[in-house]
């Protein structure tokens, strides 16, 4: 994770700082393309105005989902319901958008009724779940700057032309590796 780099079990970067030039990570692509992203970020800059570290839509859909799948789950919640409630809040044709302004509504649209199903649309965007849980979405590429300041999707997946697009900044990666 880019969040433990600089952790006091860094020993590796603690004994060579300069493994930061060379230094890249996989994560889930962003997707500020989404209505529900921008809410995110601007539900994210609202609490915190000074803050640019917003790029954790990961944790803020993952509780989201959560929630839902608890509401979605019904009287009985054990982790048997909420895996049933969380097929309720992926295959529905109604969207709802994670983050507070279809929070009611949303909850109040499962709580109607054990049939009713909802299309939860994450700031990640839509989840592409397999069977065990696991998303399809394709992987993007992040760095640290100079600064170790986490810069997330500098790389990202082209599924039309399958191949990495965009630009690894030289303030993360330098080519050739440092002496």
């Amino acid at each position: 994770s880019p969040f433990a780099y600089g952790g006091p079990r860094n020993t590796i970067l603690r004994l060579y700082p300069d493994i930061r030039t060379r230094l890249l990570g996989i994560g889930w692509p962003a997707t500020p393309e989404l209505e529900s992203y921008q809410d995110y970020v601007d539900a994210y800059q609202e609490k915190h105005p000074t803050g640019s570290n917003y790029n954790l839509e990961n944790f803020y859909d993952a509780a989201y989902f959560l929630a839902y799948g608890m509401v979605a789950a019904g009287a009985q919640i054990r982790g048997e319901t909420i895996a049933d409630g969380m097929v309720r809040i992926t295959t529905g044709a109604t969207p709802y958008n994670v983050g507070r302004a279809d929070l009611d509504t949303g909850f109040g649209f499962l709580s109607s009724s054990f049939t009713t199903k909802i299309d939860l649309v994450g700031a990640n965007g839509r989840p592409d779940w397999n069977a065990a849980g696991a998303r399809h979405n394709p992987a993007s590429v992040w760095c640290l700057d100079t600064g170790s300041l986490y810069q997330g999707d500098v790389l990202t997946f082209d599924d039309e032309n399958d191949t990495l697009v965009g630009t690894v900044p030289s303030s993360c990666f330098t080519f050739p590796a440092p002496p």
